[in-house]
């Protein structure tokens, strides 16, 4: 193992593609990088699936506010820094701007950008713009950034003014080798009957957008199908309501947070994503080794980074329900079209394995530490 020793900073290991990145790239560098994880809180559903060769450890304690626990975080994480750390590398907006506020000057800084920023703060009230205000004054400290997509970089360049030089863009890894045993896509369903199971997975939020998907479900010329939706979220009841109000809460299904979903892929039949914007779309990849069809909305940013629309997946315009619709019902009637993108789908989920992706991480760390 090489005598580096790398800490890396982030919030709760819960339920999104950000905190599942992480643990696929951190059971990878262990292999060859002494590591350190600060979380800002803990009992992260992801936790157990970290490497015991990664020394955890919470910065704060019996705080449920993650805005609180980040605050919190503050000296404790600064009093970190006195160990011999030859870098920090942080995930996600608010520990990111944490680590660039606390570490000191001498430490190699590498911040790793998960989500549009312009996105996912602009419409949030006053905190969100001054969420953006930090990231314009802040992240241009960093030594490195990483962005997981080229819209996520340019939107960064562009509307933030950071110099392109420092950031260098890789996707997020999409599997482990571990997780190849549940991706199986040999494996037989469990149901023989006549229904089509159309499924959608991630937080119940507005920047999901599952009212959109439940909207084009509702318009469907097909009615024997289901739609299962899994994860959870503040506008669970919303969706909940919308559905009943679409006479369609008889076949949509809500089953909350899994922490392997593969189960409920093998068993479906077409995966969709409907999101109104997205960093990169890690889902999107785990529904290809599956071997499922994917429909995405082609929204800013990742998945038309990801899908070649008509090839390995199907891309729709962003927020188009109608469009949504219908190419729902065309994977339905189209067995050979089906057959013919998740063939291609999986293999483009294959280039995203957590080792290649790992092995990216590291060499430009290396490169920004020399």
């Amino acid at each position: 193992m090489d005598k580096r020793k790398w800490l890396f900073v982030g919030s709760r290991l819960g339920g999104g593609g950000a905190e599942m990145h992480l643990v696929r790239i951190l059971n990878e560098l262990i292999k060859s990088v002494d590591i350190d994880l600060a979380l800002t809180r803990g009992n992260g559903g992801y936790e157990s699936l970290l490497s015991k060769n990664i020394n955890k450890f919470y910065l704060t304690k019996n705080i449920n506010s993650s805005l609180l626990s980040l605050i919190y975080s503050f000296y404790p994480l600064k009093s970190y820094f006195k160990h011999n750390y030859q870098l920090v590398i942080s995930i996600m907006d608010l520990p990111n701007i944490l680590v660039l506020l606390a570490a000191p000057k001498k430490i190699k800084k590498v911040i790793i950008c998960q989500v549009s920023p312009i996105k996912q703060y602009k419409s949030n009230g006053v905190l969100g713009k001054y969420i953006l205000k930090l990231i314009k004054r802040y992240y241009p400290h960093s030594d490195l950034i990483i962005s997981l997509s080229e819209g996520v970089k340019n939107e960064l360049v562009n509307d933030f003014g950071i110099n392109g030089n420092k950031i260098v863009v890789i996707p997020n890894a999409g599997f482990s080798s571990a997780d190849l045993n549940s991706f199986d896509r040999n494996i037989e369903k469990s149901t023989d009957d006549d229904i089509f199971r159309f499924i959608a997975c991630g937080r119940l939020t507005k920047q999901k957008g599952f009212d959109l998907l439940l909207e084009a479900y509702a318009k469907l010329q097909n009615k024997n199908t289901t739609l299962t939706i899994l994860g959870e979220g503040e506008d669970r009841e919303e969706l909940e309501a919308l559905a009943l109000k679409l006479n369609i809460s008889d076949k949509v299904f809500f089953l909350g947070f899994v922490k392997e979903p593969s189960f409920y892929f093998n068993n479906s039949d077409a995966f969709v994503l409907s999101s109104r914007w997205e960093g990169f779309g890690n889902v999107i990849i785990e529904a290809m080794l599956c071997e499922l069809p994917v429909i995405s909305f082609n929204c800013p940013h990742g998945p038309s980074e990801i899908i070649d629309s008509g090839k390995n997946g199907i891309l729709v315009p962003s927020e188009d329900i109608n469009s949504l619709s219908a190419q729902m019902d065309t994977l339905i009637f189209d067995k050979h079209l089906r057959m013919q993108i998740a063939k291609e789908g999986y293999q483009r989920a294959l280039e995203f394995s957590s080792a290649k992706i790992a092995e990216l991480y590291k060499e430009n760390i290396i490169k920004c530490v020399e």
